[in-house]
């Protein structure tokens, strides 16, 4: 520089005496998606002159570490995809930058986002920016399958079911939907598992834990479209592509909405899920510039979001209730254990505490995966930018991208420890029978077919506090809702050991032959509560049987013939 005569020969000696310092974490040019963003972003609010200028400094959102992690997570998981058997499609590895044809590999994209501000923490528009520049977070819009459920459920919530509404999951003719095919019956496509059956009724709870297409169906179509797309434009997602001849007046939509055949796009998705753990609100929008300041330190411009968040004043969109957000996070928590994200489960840190949403599309050419935490949302799509191919035959995202929701997840609790999501004061936990789905009562117990033991059948759900509409379980006991005077013997079933007779009682002759010889051999009965031994409960009797007690009956003679006299009647 002094020989270029830019410095003079002092200031060369005196700053190559200095200890070189240097920033070991730039954001790279020209080879990510997200410096394409902050880049285009700066030049709209400086101009390409200042930008261009010496000694900015220019502060993102961006977790250098959570990018690296997750940008690597991504690519790994979509080479394993590409070496599945049935993989049939180009390949990344094999496609060249200068070569003439249009790059058709497989895609991948993903999205981490602040709950509270949507500040932008990891961003991954694609799979290799050197090759294909084309951001699908900004850009993509593709159908997002099972992953649009937890939106339908949200509502069914609002508009007065609960997770204990009875669905019927069953088959159902594909020209009710217009998914797929005109004939035939609406295949299971999307409960993350190849081998899944029809259950018949079921709970909403089961309908979206385990991503149950006809149910679903069922449900959306019993409440119409109209309320279903009013909530896709609480949430943020734009509205579903309407039929053919349809106007604004009279808006007209096909039963297939409800499971996603429509497109949207990875940020308008994963700011739809922040509302889930934010009880029921999501921020306007996401941002990952958070300021600029000049050579020499001064605030020269600085993000509205950013300052709403340090101000903790954060304007949000209102999207669902805080009981309907809280029902929908203790479903998709469950699901981790016996749903549809059962196989994302062992990729995430023990002990999670957060929900997770699997995605599949019918034709298996789209995978989504969301999951989330008090802290952070993540969103992830893979599948291709062009066309609806398969990726492959029984391609679900549980598989596909469960790997790098682990690597996301495990990442961020890691620097950003999360905290309980607890349920708000609009709900309240209350214990359901299994067998009728209404309240329980203290007589909801059946006998467990594998031990012949009486045990608690019920179940713990999140309703709306208040809420008086869900009767009280009528099968295993009285209706505890009836006033107590009008209680009887003969309408109270308890939970007791039955009183079994040690001998044969019956008196006189037994033409019929019901006589037991033998005391039956199960007289014990144990009552189990949930979570706990009841001791057994023990046959009650003075005088038991003994081993020699050969003859127990007692002989009578018989009874004398009783003559009934019979009128004479008389002739007139």
């Amino acid at each position: 520089m002094a020989k270029e005569k830019y410095i003079t020969p002092d200031e060369a000696e005196r700053l190559s005496a200095m200890e070189l310092g240097l920033n070991p974490k730039p954001l790279k040019r020209g080879v990510s998606h997200i410096y394409d963003r902050i880049s285009s972003e700066i030049t709209a609010y400086l101009g390409e002159e200042r930008v261009n200028a010496a000694g900015l400094k220019i502060y993102t959102t961006i977790d250098r570490q959570l990018q690296e992690v997750t940008g690597k997570a991504l690519e790994q998981a979509l080479e394993n995809i590409e070496k599945q058997p049935g993989y049939r499609h180009q390949k990344a590895a094999d496609y060249h930058s200068g070569s003439a044809n249009k790059p058709r590999y497989l895609e991948g994209a993903l999205l981490v986002v602040d709950n509270k501000s949507g500040a932008v923490l990891a961003y991954h528009g694609g799979r290799d920016y050197t090759k294909r520049q084309y951001d699908a977070i900004r850009d993509g819009a593709r159908p997002t399958g099972t992953a649009i459920l937890p939106f339908l459920y949200a509502t069914a919530f609002d508009t007065g079911k609960s997770p204990v509404t009875r669905i019927l999951d069953d088959a159902i003719d594909n020209r009710l939907t217009g998914i797929g095919g005109s004939e035939g019956i609406l295949g299971e496509w999307g409960a993350e598992n190849s081998k899944n059956r029809y259950e018949g009724m079921i709970t909403a709870h089961r309908g979206l834990s385990a991503s149950k297409i006809a149910a679903s169906l069922r449900m959306g179509m019993e409440m119409g479209t109209a309320p279903f797309v009013k909530k896709l434009t609480d949430f943020g997602i734009r509205k579903p592509v309407r039929e053919a001849g349809s106007t604004e007046v009279n808006p007209v939509y096909r039963p297939k909405i409800f499971v996603g055949t429509e497109p949207a796009s990875l940020k308008e998705m994963t700011l739809a899920y922040t509302a889930i753990p934010n009880g029921g609100s999501r921020p306007q929008d996401i941002y990952y510039l958070d300021r600029i300041e000049d050579e020499n330190g001064q605030l020269i411009w600085e993000s509205t979001q950013a300052i709403e968040t340090r101000n903790n004043a954060q304007v949000r969109k209102g999207a669902t209730s805080t009981a309907t957000a809280f029902q929908l996070h203790n479903i998709l928590n469950s699901s981790l254990k016996n749903g549809s994200a059962q196989r994302v489960a062992p990729h995430l840190p023990k002990n999670f505490k957060g929900g997770v949403k699997t995605g599949t599309t019918y034709d298996f050419a789209d995978n989504w995966l969301f999951g989330y935490d008090s802290r952070i949302t993540c969103g992830i799509w893979v599948g291709f930018l062009e066309g609806k191919k398969p990726i492959y035959h029984g391609a679900f995202s549980s598989d596909t991208c469960a790997s790098v929701l682990g690597a996301a997840i495990t990442e961020t609790e890691r620097q950003f420890p999360p905290g309980e999501l607890a349920p708000p004061p609009s709900v309240e936990r209350v214990e359901i029978c299994l067998t009728t789905g209404k309240r329980a009562t203290h007589s909801c117990y059946d006998i467990d077919p594998s031990d012949k033991k009486y045990r608690r059948h019920t179940m713990f759900e999140y309703l709306r506090k208040g809420d008086s509409s869900l009767p009280f379980c009528d099968f295993h006991g009285e209706d505890i809702s009836a006033p107590v005077s009008t209680f009887t013997a003969q309408n109270r079933i308890l939970p007791l050991p039955p009183i079994l007779p040690t001998r044969p009682i019956l008196q006189g002759d037994d033409p019929y032959h019901t006589e037991l010889n033998q005391v039956p051999a199960n007289r014990n009965f144990e009552l189990l509560g949930a979570g706990e031994n009841v001791p057994e409960a023990q046959a009650i009797s003075a005088d038991p049987v003994s081993p020699d007690h050969t003859d127990t009956s007692i002989t009578l003679p018989a009874p004398r013939p009783i003559t009934i006299p019979v009128p004479e009647f008389i002739h007139l």
